[in-house]
């Protein structure tokens, strides 16, 4: 009962299927040209990016 109370109760379901630190910093390495900067906030869990917004079309005329 303990395990499946585990499975059940952790976001995003099993820990393999969810991001750390590096896998996240990975992915954000996709957005390098528009990644402005990131942090960590208080507490040190969670991890902000800032992007840059992309030009519309609009913004080029």
């Amino acid at each position: 009962m303990a395990k499946i109370a585990v499975k059940l109760s952790g976001p995003g379901g099993d820990r393999a299927q969810r991001f750390n630190e590096q896998s996240l910093d990975r992915l954000f390495e996709g957005f390098s040209s528009r990644l402005s900067r990131s942090f960590k906030i208080s507490g040190g869990r969670e991890k902000v990016y800032v992007l840059t917004a992309a030009a519309s079309p609009a913004d080029s005329s």
